[in-house]
């Protein structure tokens, strides 16, 4: 979510990861856990609750883009703080790359 993503994107990206997590064994006990009675789509107020929470943290906050009249969604974006927490995190570090070249050199 780089630039804005409507709620139901939003959600079904929740529920793709998942899936994702029940299939890689390092995460699959968490969802498998966590979700242990509604295994294959998080309940609504969970998704909210997520929401709320990255709101809190100040990571998002909702768009007031103008857009059309049909398009009622609602928009979530990144605030500037999110945005540097993202770049932080997905960022490839330095140490990383070398690494990775000591890997190829073996």
């Amino acid at each position: 979510m780089i630039d804005e993503a409507p709620e139901w994107r939003l959600q079904n990206l929740l529920e793709e990861w998942i899936h994702s997590a029940q299939r890689d064994e390092e995460n699959a006990e968490f969802a498998k856990d966590y979700y242990a009675s509604r295994f294959e789509k998080p309940h609504p107020s969970d998704f909210q609750t997520i929401l709320v929470q990255f709101r809190a943290l100040g990571l998002i906050q909702q768009s007031f883009r103008t857009r059309s009249v049909k398009d009622t969604a609602t928009y979530w974006t990144l605030t500037k703080y999110g945005d540097r927490v993202m770049t932080w995190l997905r960022a490839i570090r330095k140490a990383d790359l070398d690494e990775d070249d000591e890997q190829d050199d073996k």
